[in-house]
């Protein structure tokens, strides 16, 4: 019935209600408490329409939001589930994460307590950020928090901010455009002309079942979270930083601190990431070529050892030790600049290496052509401990 009701107030407002502007979107509210019984299979007459709808007290209104309010307003009216307030909607769709814990405001408010006053004997609170709700899509596109949207609802709800519309109430007293019909066609009544013109007196089967405007689970934020960190683990470091954005999008979405601070971090991170991936090549210039040396380097030209394709040897270099290029599962090519290698100084130093290639780069090409001579008969695979092309 909620769909119903909210599909009639978007029906209303696009083919009845004159003064607003076509081109915004527009979404309809009906809260849940206002829809108070059944339409039962059948003939529907006055009577049953006005059973499922006695609380019509105040006409039709159109508000203008922007997105973040309308979010706003969606978390406010989810802060407890039931509620009176709980939002049905037609012409967008969202989600709510009952396992994110409401953000209640404690400087909001009149009052200047976060405080909107009891709701069936219960005290409901402005929220301070929005963390249970997440709107999908308004109109059939995405949700822009920047945006600005039109909604159609009881003016107890756009104008009077009855349960937890407080916000609207707030909105549409700070000057934001706002129309009315007054009190001459109320809810119900728009429910009956829907039911007359918009389903030419036949109630579509799809009342009878969900309709998914209404999700329950993970929280945009959380999906894009999991997502980053997904992409961290098996995508490429561009990926990565595509989805640290789309995490930390979602973060100021929420205007929740925790989640900003949490989503910059993972940003940082991924930028990181990004700065390494760029990172191919590393030089080594020390007497001691070893792992730790090389991890050093790498450290120092701010690569990691999984992107390093290429390590050169400098001319400083006297020994490689033992399964020294082990952890680089990407490094395929040396180039050694040094002449003090001996045979007894790389004994298994390929071992276990992923290098196919040594490049001799010494100085001229006289001496380049003598040393690849040279490091043709130490660099064997009985001695470095595999086997490579030394030119």
């Amino acid at each position: 019935l909620g769909d119903l009701v909210t599909d009639a107030l978007l029906w209303y407002a696009n083919n009845a209600f004159e003064g607003f502007d076509p081109d915004v979107p527009v979404v309809a509210i009906q809260n849940g408490g206002n829809i108070y019984d059944f339409l039962y299979n059948g003939q529907v007459t006055r009577t049953d329409i006005f059973r499922a709808f006695p609380y019509s007290p105040a006409g039709i209104g159109v508000l203008y939001v922007t997105g973040e309010e309308l979010l706003e307003t969606l978390e406010e009216a989810n802060q407890t589930n039931p509620a009176n307030g709980f939002p049905h909607v037609s012409g967008m769709t969202y989600n709510i994460d009952l396992d994110e814990n409401y953000d209640a405001s404690t400087t909001k408010g009149p009052n200047g307590n976060g405080e909107m006053g009891e709701v069936s004997g219960v005290m409901q609170y402005y929220a301070d950020s929005w963390n249970r709700v997440s709107i999908k899509t308004v109109g059939g596109k995405p949700f822009d928090p920047k945006a600005t949207y039109a909604v159609v609802a009881d003016n107890m709800v756009v104008a009077n901010g009855l349960d937890t519309y407080k916000t609207f109430q707030a909105v549409k007293n700070s000057g934001a455009k706002y129309i009315t019909n007054g009190t001459g066609i109320k809810t119900r009544n728009v429910v009956e002309l829907y039911l007359q013109y918009g389903c030419k007196k036949k109630i579509s089967d799809k009342y009878a079942e969900p309709q998914d405007r209404i999700t329950f689970g993970d929280s945009n934020y959380k999906k894009a979270k999991a997502a980053a960190a997904k992409a961290k683990k098996n995508s490429t470091p561009a990926k990565y930083l595509t989805a640290a954005k789309k995490q930390a999008a979602e973060a100021a979405i929420t205007c929740n601190p925790d989640k900003i601070a949490e989503a910059a971090k993972v940003v940082a991170d991924a930028q990181k990431e990004v700065k390494a991936s760029k990172v191919k090549t590393v030089t080594v210039n020390v007497a001691t070529v070893n792992a730790k040396a090389i991890s050093k380097a790498v450290t120092k030209a701010g690569g990691k050892a999984k992107y390093v394709t290429k390590i050169i040897i400098g001319k400083k270099t006297k020994k490689i030790a033992a399964k020294a290029f082990a952890k680089y599962k990407k490094t395929k090519n040396l180039v050694i600049k040094t002449k003090k290698l001996k045979k007894a100084k790389v004994k298994n130093s390929l071992k276990n290496s992923a290098v196919r290639t040594i490049k001799v780069n010494v100085g001229t090409k006289k001496a380049n052509k003598t040393y690849v001579k040279k490091y043709k008969k130490i660099f064997t695979k009985k001695n470095a401990g595999k086997k490579v092309t030394v030119k």
